[in-house]
């Protein structure tokens, strides 16, 4: 029969072999009953200690794995939420559905569309990211790393939409003084400059309506799966 290694064995069993061994020793140390009767007595409330501090230390980590699990389930359904929210708005920029009612003074339907659907996420993007300090802290750089993630498609998004807009209202009001001028106008070079300005912005806008839902060699749908796995298989490591 091969026999075990010491760290092979469990801790309570460890702590079996110690107190039976302890008794061993103390009943050849002793000198008559009473002195072993003496040590055993300090021995058990040396041991009782050591079997208290035992617990203390499990319950601590016990209780420390169910908090890191409950963290973990409560980010991994709000980044769901906020993953969700974001495909909302990817969705309503690729395919142009939820058009809200055009106002007197816009100029762009596309971000007018865009900052709609945006602005009716905000919450739940602003939830998120007020939480990355607690979720960071109890989950570690994983988490932390995930949310910058997400935080990066969003800002995406914000961002290319920012520009598409800036360059659409230099197009309006171009466009609105080209409406303005009168038959009697005589074509200048700043005309021509202008003009050719005019047609880069136009070439650039098309390329940001690409951009907005098109991030490092991927869709936008395809990057919000491959971080919704990336979220799922997280949450799973840090369930009890």
């Amino acid at each position: 029969m091969k026999l075990k290694k010491f760290n092979e064995y469990s801790i309570e069993q460890r702590v079996i072999a110690g107190i039976f061994f302890t008794a061993l020793i103390l009943l050849w140390l002793a000198d008559d009953r009473n002195e072993f009767l003496s040590m055993a007595n300090t021995m058990a409330n040396i041991v009782l200690a050591l079997v208290a501090l035992y617990a203390i230390n499990s319950w601590k980590k016990e209780h420390s794995a169910k908090k890191r699990a409950e963290v973990a389930i409560d980010f991994g359904e709000l980044a769901f939420e906020v993953t969700s929210a974001l495909a909302r708005v990817t969705d309503t920029i690729a395919f142009g559905s939820d058009i809200p009612q055009r106002d007197e003074n816009s100029f762009d339907d596309f971000t007018d569309l865009i900052f709609h659907k945006f602005n009716k996420e905000t919450t739940l993007f602003n939830e998120l990211l007020a939480k990355r300090f607690r979720f960071g802290q109890i989950l570690g750089a994983d988490c932390e790393q995930l949310i910058q993630d997400i935080k990066a498609l969003i800002s995406h998004v914000s961002v290319k939409a920012r520009e598409y807009r800036r360059l659409a209202k230099r197009v309006h009001d171009r466009e609105q003084m080209q409406k303005n001028k009168t038959s009697f106008h005589i074509a200048s070079p700043e005309d021509d400059e202008m003009e050719a300005k005019h047609k880069e912005r136009y070439e650039r806008m098309t390329a940001l309506e690409d951009e907005l839902i098109y991030i490092d060699g991927y869709y936008m749908f395809d990057q919000i799966e491959m971080l919704r796995s990336r979220i799922d298989d997280f949450v799973k490591t840090h369930q009890l």
